[in-house]
């Protein structure tokens, strides 16, 4: 078993793209045409093949944090539990999906979506957090399973 430090000195090393959006890849919510799967250590990580469009995402994924500070009550700046960060992405991508789709079509590629949102929009700013702040309240991850008595 490979311990945390090597793991991530390992990562360095490959100089791998960290893709932003690696939760909703790896947990299958939103395919993205830029993003590909390594095995490391027993773990699966996401990259990115496209430095600008991982840019583009980290931008947005920053956006989306801020509409969920309010949505998810957190205060703190620092890093997010892995549910409340999924919610962040998976909900806030189909709240920006609804924002600019009003009638709901199904996501197929994070990459368009994100760069539908750039060029749609003059900032970030303008995009209405309401839908964002929705989307990430509504999206529930996966449920417990009762217990067996």
């Amino acid at each position: 078993m490979v311990d945390e430090t090597e793991f991530r000195e390992t990562l360095r090393e490959l100089n791998l793209v960290h893709c932003v959006f690696e939760k909703t890849i790896l947990n299958n919510h939103y395919p993205c045409r830029f993003s590909h799967r390594h095995l490391l250590a027993g773990r699966e990580i996401a990259g990115c093949k496209n430095t600008e469009a991982r840019d583009n995402c980290v931008e947005v994924l920053s956006y989306l944090r801020h509409c969920a500070n309010f949505a998810l009550k957190i205060m703190d700046k620092g890093k997010l539990p892995h549910g409340k960060a999924i919610r962040v992405q998976v909900g806030g991508l189909h709240g920006l999906g609804n924002t600019l789709d009003p009638q709901g079509q199904e996501l197929t590629d994070i990459n368009a979506l994100v760069t539908a949102a750039i060029t749609r929009f003059d900032t970030l700013d303008e995009i209405p957090a309401e839908q964002i702040v929705r989307g990430i309240a509504e999206f529930k991850g996966r449920q417990k399973k009762p217990k067996r008595s």
